[in-house]
Order: C-alpha cells, then structure tokens, then sequence
C-alpha cells in the first residue's frame, strides 16, 4: 500500500508539471532548485496527503549509523511525509521526506530514488534535526541543519547545548530569561551524493568542549544466554539453530549481538570494531529462567523473551526496535 501511494505522488509529480502555472493539485509534490539553504527540522507539514510508508529506509540508515545517529533517543522506523523534490538533471530523483516523532523530535531526511522505480530506495541521510531531553532544572538540547550545494555536496551541521535554570528543582521554561544556555559541542558533517544516487559520507569536523561533554551511550543489542550445568556441546539442537537465524538478522539491522554462557551480572556490550559501549548487570533475567533473550538499547528499559519459536522472537525484536525485518528471507 505504502509503495503504491509513493507511485502515485510522484506520479502526481509529473502531471502537474504540464498543467497551466495558475492551476493547483493538492497532491502534488513541491519542487525546489538546487541551491538549498538552510534546511531545518521545523515547520513540519500536517498535510497527510503526503503520509507515506517507505521501505527499508531503516536499514539504510544504519549505513551511516556511526556517524548520524542522534545523541537523544529516536528510532528510524518507515512512516514519513513527502516534504519536496530537488531538481536536478540526474538519472535518479532526489527527495527531503520528514516526520515528527511521539516525543516531540523532529526530523528530515535526504533520500534518493531510482528514477524507473520511485518506491526503490538508493541512499538516504538524516539532514535535519530537533529534539530535546527535559530534566529537573536542565534541558539539554540537540538541532541540526543542512544545506545543499549545486554539486550535490551536503553540509550538516550538528548542535548541542544544555539549558539550566536558577532553581534545580523545577523544570525549565525555554521563554525564562534567567536561564543560562551552554553549547556543549558542534559537529560539522560533509556528504556527497555520486553520480549513481549513493550518499557517500566525505568527513566530519568536531568543535567540542571535552570537559564539558559527558559520554552518551547509544547502541541496540540482543542478547542470547544459557545458564545451566551442562557443557557447550550439549546444548540442544534447537538452541543452536534459533542462534545462528538471530546472528544473521540482528547483524542485517546492526543490532549487536551477544551469546552468554556464564553469569550475567557483568555483561560487556561491544560493538563489531570491538569498542565498550557499556557493561550491565543483568543477572535478574536469569534467576528464575536457565535460558531466553534480553533486548538491550541504550534509551529503553531492557526486555525478556522466553526461549521460543525463532518467528516469534523476531516479532519481539521487531516490536522492541521498532523495526519491520528481521527475517533473513526478506
């Protein structure tokens, strides 16, 4: 359904280009010419016509994980709204799509499509950016802009401060005068889109003030433990076989996976260069079951599944993450 509607914006798109400039079609999408700046996550569209689900958008996303994911929590899930087309004479089309989230951020995104089939994704970078985390007497705050060159080239510059008022013990107006407002860091990303449609990540230059910023822990995780009294050669063979389907998915969507054999109460997240991202204590999940799984992100509370049918593992995961595949046929 989702890809259909996609069809038939741009479809739209098309169509509306031949008609007379004084006419209006409210399901067409907007054009506007290169050169663009500056992008910002303000001023989202209610316009639900444009309400689209786009495929596999999420796990374009994680290509660029390491370097865009948003310090304050946000989950690339599939439902967004067409902001505009970018004109430009390439054998592939190039669109901003954006959303606003239930916590209030709010986001765009730079996609591009193949020009044959509009619904099929080529790359796709986060642009723009807006959200907040509110504390007793401490807002801290997080906004990115972005502007767009002639040649295609993307500079996204990333801002992060903290908000804090005289009294620590309320929350914080934003319109108080008497709060004081402290950049943390600034971070400047360079893209450029090649002649295939690819977003291809240049550099970054970072503007911080190391004593002033605190380590942001940021990852997904699933766990897969078996605590008992027998050997690693006895575990049955269904344990072993959900194993190795989960490996595959979890690594598909970058989701870190771990197995565990011994006691949970000192379990080390590690990334796939083997960098620490944190170390948990979870020997709670294991006091009353021998085996199972536990969902680990760094903004959520962590979850157990029981030990089960691997298609229904999935589904767990999937609501967890908020994601839509982790099947290894998809």
């Amino acid at each position: 359904m989702g890809l259909f509607v996609l069809a038939l914006l741009l479809f739209n798109v098309s169509c509306s280009s031949k008609a007379n400039d004084k006419e209006t079609n409210e399901n067409a999408i907007m054009e506007v010419s290169l050169p663009i700046g500056i992008i910002n996550a303000n001023n989202i569209s209610s316009d639900s016509t444009h309400s689209i689900i786009l495929k596999g958008i999420m796990g374009k996303m994680m290509k660029h994980d390491k370097i865009q994911n948003p310090i304050l929590n946000f989950e690339y899930d599939d439902k967004w709204i067409v902001s505009y087309k970018i004109k430009a004479d390439k054998t592939f089309d190039i669109y901003v799509v954006e959303k606003q989230t239930t916590n209030d951020a709010r986001a765009k995104m730079l996609i591009t499509t193949k020009k044959e089939d509009p619904t099929s994704l080529i790359s796709v970078v986060m642009i723009a950016y807006d959200n907040y985390m509110d504390k007793p007497g401490k807002i801290e705050t997080e906004e990115w802009e972005a502007t767009i060159k002639d040649d295609l080239s993307l500079k996204i510059i990333k801002t992060y401060n903290v908000i804090t008022s005289v009294d620590k013990a309320d929350y914080i107006d934003v319109a108080d005068l008497s709060t004081n407002k402290t950049k943390l860091n600034e971070v400047e990303e360079i893209y450029q889109i090649d002649d295939e449609g690819n977003i291809v990540f240049i550099e970054n230059i970072i503007f911080s003030k190391p004593e002033l910023v605190q380590p942001v822990l940021n990852y997904r995780a699933f766990l897969a433990f078996k605590i008992s009294d027998y050997d690693f050669e006895d575990i049955n063979d269904e344990w072993m076989l959900n194993i190795a389907e989960l490996e595959i998915a979890c690594k598909r969507v970058n989701i870190i996976f771990i197995e565990n054999y011994q006691d949970l109460s000192s379990v080390v997240i590690r990334d796939s260069e083997g960098n620490k991202k944190d170390s948990l204590d979870l020997s709670s999940f294991s006091q009353n079951v021998s085996m199972g799984y536990v969902l680990l992100h760094s903004k959520k509370k962590p979850e157990f599944v029981p030990f089960q049918p691997v298609s229904l593992v999935f589904k767990s995961i999937s609501d967890y993450f908020n994601i839509e595949i982790l099947d290894k046929n998809e």
